[in-house]
């Protein structure tokens, strides 16, 4: 199978309630690939982690998924902050899509969104960066650049924003 074939019917759609698992899913075994644990979504669902994809239309401006063929192989999505800033959360692809554009595509489809609902600024948060140096190349190759910490986080955490433009 060639690689045009593999991307053939990749789209980036907001999500559906009948895609919040597959979507649970793919951000655990992401997850799991880039930080090295063995994390579960049932884990990850009795602490609580997944509370917002639980309530997905309430808690984030957008959430979109990226689509192979049907199957949820990325996720990203922003939610509110204040003051004209929202937050990038849950960006993560499966391994095969990185690094193929999707998730610029994904970030770019957020960004729009994030412009054509007012907010000036787009924040995240990167847990542990020093096992994610392909995501922080990333975000700086989209526009992110370090800023001090937005909240309260786990030690060690990076955070960065992005200037939305019109």
């Amino acid at each position: 199978m060639t690689t045009s074939a593999v991307y053939a019917q990749t789209t980036i759609r907001p999500i559906t309630q009948e895609q919040i698992p597959a979507a649970k899913e793919t951000i655990i075994s992401a997850w799991n690939e880039v930080l090295g644990t063995d994390r579960t979504v049932e884990g990850w669902e009795k602490h609580g982690h997944f509370d917002d994809l639980n309530d997905v239309d309430h808690k984030f401006i957008s959430f979109f998924v990226l689509l192979d063929e049907g199957t949820v192989v990325g996720t990203a999505g922003i939610k509110p902050l204040n003051n004209g800033i929202c937050e990038l959360k849950r960006m993560w692809l499966l391994k095969p899509y990185r690094g193929k554009g999707w998730g610029g595509k994904l970030l770019d489809s957020l960004v729009a969104d994030a412009i054509t609902q007012g907010f000036k600024r787009m924040y995240l948060e990167v847990w542990m960066p020093q096992r994610q140096q392909q995501a922080l190349n990333f975000y700086q190759k989209h526009g992110f650049s370090e800023i001090p910490a937005y909240r309260e986080s786990r030690e060690g955490a990076l955070f960065m924003e992005k200037i939305l433009e019109r």
